[in-house]
């Protein structure tokens, strides 16, 4: 039987929340976006699947709290599909919409260009989603696992400062700072819950252009609050996007 290196391991590892896990709600994390604006009066489509931010929430009392979860407890994935219209020649406009395993969503969006200077571009960007979904999660408590129905609303403010840099006419790098505040409410194990929640985090990705296609990978690190242990951990998502320009 052959046996995985350490790096494919990892790799797979890191892979697997995006490509199965279907817990409940989750939130787009990725941005797919250069600093660069799109242009005025052109039109992009852009089909995107990646691991996403799920939000957990127990009832009080429950035998999950206080016992430590794994990370992926945090990491979900999306499906999501976004048109993008360059309104002006610095301004571009977002349109998406997201289905996850178990809800669906939507987010609007816009893009400013801030500074082109050679191979360098800088935008500013801001964003507003909306998402809900119904499913359950399975925790890790002191004795067996415990699966807790919720249903779930979120809505999401999101901030993001692309900064990007052309490798070469067709090979563009790109990261930036991304900020998330979330208000949560629904029920949980049957108990009304509801929070408030304000993610800081990085992403890093590299994009190929090819006449009117275009293609990206990406990753980004998150900043959470995890109430299980009452403080803080940095999660990892990736994912991928595919577009057409006209």
């Amino acid at each position: 039987m052959r046996r995985r290196s350490p790096f494919s391991l990892r790799l797979w590892l890191f892979f697997v929340p995006a490509l199965c896990s279907c817990s409940t709600m989750t939130t787009p994390v990725l941005r797919h976006e250069t600093g660069e604006a799109l242009g005025a009066k052109r039109i992009k489509v852009a089909a995107k699947y990646e691991s996403s931010r799920i939000y957990t929430f127990v009832p009080s009392g429950s035998p999950v709290n206080g016992i430590p979860q794994e990370g992926q407890i945090f990491q979900g994935s999306l499906f999501g599909l976004q048109g993008t219209v360059g309104v002006m020649q610095r301004i571009d406009f977002q349109l998406g919409w997201f289905l996850s395993y178990h809800g669906a969503g939507w987010r609007v969006g816009g893009k400013y260009q801030i500074l082109r200077k050679n191979r360098l571009a800088v935008a500013g960007m801001l964003g507003y989603g909306a998402y809900s979904s119904s499913g359950t999660v399975s925790y890790f408590t002191a004795m067996q696992p415990l699966e807790i129905d919720q249903t779930l609303s979120a809505n999401t403010v999101d901030l993001s400062i692309p900064v990007s840099y052309r490798l070469t006419s067709g090979v563009a790098a790109y990261s930036g700072l991304m900020l998330f505040r979330s208000g949560i409410t629904g029920t949980a194990g049957g108990v009304s819950v509801s929070g408030l929640t304000f993610d800081l985090g990085s992403n890093l990705g590299f994009r190929l252009n090819m006449d009117q296609y275009e293609a990206d990978i990406e990753a980004a690190f998150l900043r959470i609050y995890d109430p299980f242990v009452d403080g803080y951990r940095i999660v990892p998502y990736v994912g991928v996007s595919v577009g057409i320009i006209f």
